[in-house]
């Protein structure tokens, strides 16, 4: 992989991510208003989207840890890496 490849595909995840935190704000507000009006339906809602939220940030994330390993020197510091991240 080319490095220029590596440094879009690092701004598409970086850009990925700044709009999961902003759906994630989303969520949490409107999750939020749900509860203070008790509101069922849209609590139940939100909790289906918190799902969806969920798939993309493991997206993400595995899209990552291939981004690291395609880009390592030695397979063994990638493993590293990634079972540092995933250990938290």
């Amino acid at each position: 992989m080319p490095r220029d490849t590596f440094v879009e595909q690092l701004a598409q995840l970086k850009q990925e991510v700044l709009q999961l935190g902003v759906e994630a704000s989303r969520t949490i507000a409107t999750g939020v208003d749900a509860l203070k009006v008790r509101d069922q339906v849209v609590a139940r809602a939100m909790i289906e989207h918190d799902r969806e939220l969920n798939r993309t940030r493991y997206d993400i994330e595995e899209r990552c840890y291939t981004l690291i390993a395609t880009q390592q020197p030695l397979a063994g510091s990638s493993t590293w890496a990634t079972s540092r991240s995933s250990s938290r």
